[in-house]
């Protein structure tokens, strides 16, 4: 599917001597009273608000370390990435539209919807809501078996998203050069939150990683070669695919590009350890087996234990960080959820 052209509406600025922009907060306020949503959900860089038929995301004005949105432009050009980037995958029927959030001349707020017009102070992506009952995560929550026509449809679905980024430019050495820096990041961060859980082996368990690594690059070269390592979906987990008919896969990374070129044997690896982590171990070397048929061999046994690895001290990682809030959100969560991810990654190097 070709990219297909955005919307670039309501682009005004508030004028000289207007009141400033609301705060977050205001726009929180009157996203609840305007769309009435079922149910609010806080991510760590948004707000949801799904109503019967519709999903409203608008992004936190906040810095972290992978992004900086803490400007209008700089939400704006998000918003239209992430609309960009998962009509690629899910479609134009799910990522319907870019929402202007609005100061009228009234100088109240309104949606760009009701056609008050006035100057933009955010932006919202506007999504169809998906069903919660046939989200992989909650399937697999409830302990029921994912049928096999269901994960062939999975299969068929990544297919054709594969083939069609080996149409885009290969970039030879960079998700080596990725995986480096990250494993780094990983090892530093890990082991000055090492405090916050009881793993006694971080830094083995690191060191471990980086080696995994340094021994990776000729296997790696050679699954580029194959184009084999593509810009994928970059946070392929269960909460992120819909089982309906056919298939919806979305929520693409859309602030570093780099997080996104991966290898597609390392992009499935993580999802079948996610899946395994919620109690079904067969899904991961099922759709392996599957994507070899789409025309996507599994790496090699040293460099999927050696992804695995990766992806299993990464999200630990990333579990810990939000430790470093300055309010964190659900702090007694995060701990266990590492624990997690370093039992499994013991359970790998087994």
């Amino acid at each position: 599917m070709k990219d297909q052209p955005l919307p670039h509406r309501w682009t005004e600025k508030i004028p000289p001597g207007r009141d400033p922009e609301p705060d977050f907060a205001e726009k929180l306020a009157f996203l609840r009273a305007r769309l009435l949503p079922e149910t609010e959900i806080e991510t760590h860089a948004a707000h949801v608000f799904l109503t019967r038929k519709r999903a409203w995301k608008i992004k936190k004005p906040i810095a972290l370390t992978s992004f900086d949105h803490t400007g209008l432009e700089a939400r704006e050009r998000a918003c239209r990435e992430e609309l960009r980037l998962n009509r690629q995958l899910a479609g134009p029927s799910v990522y319907l539209d870019l929402v202007g959030l609005t100061v009228g001349c009234d100088d109240r707020l309104h949606l760009s919807t009701e056609g008050v017009g006035g100057a933009v102070v955010d932006w919202i992506v506007l999504m169809r809501r998906l069903p919660a009952e046939r989200m992989l995560d909650v399937t697999l929550a409830r302990g029921e078996t994912v049928a096999a026509a269901e994960l062939d449809a999975i299969a068929r679905t990544l297919g054709r998203f594969y083939r069609a980024r080996r149409e885009e430019p290969n970039l030879p050495g960079l998700y080596l050069r990725h995986l480096h820096v990250e494993a780094e990041v990983n090892r530093r961060h890990l082991l000055e939150m090492a405090h916050h859980v009881t793993a006694p082996d971080i830094d083995a368990l690191t060191r471990k990683s980086l080696a995994l690594l340094e021994a990776a690059g000729p296997a790696i070269a050679e699954r580029e070669a194959a184009r084999l390592v593509l810009e994928g979906h970059g946070d392929l987990r269960p909460e992120h695919v819909c089982l309906t008919h056919p298939p919806v896969i979305f929520d693409r990374i859309e602030t570093i590009a780099a997080q996104r070129r991966l290898d597609v044997g390392d992009e499935l690896g993580f999802l079948g350890i996610e899946c395994a982590l919620l109690g079904d171990d067969r899904i991961g070397p099922e759709l392996e087996t599957l994507m070899a048929a789409e025309g996507f061999p599994p790496p090699p046994a040293d460099l999927t234990r050696c992804y695995g690895l990766f992806r299993c001290l990464t999200r630990a990682r990333l579990c810990l960080d939000h430790l470093r809030d300055p309010v964190p959100r659900k702090p007694a969560h995060w701990p266990p959820k590492a624990e997690e991810y370093f039992a499994f990654a013991r359970r790998l190097l087994a």
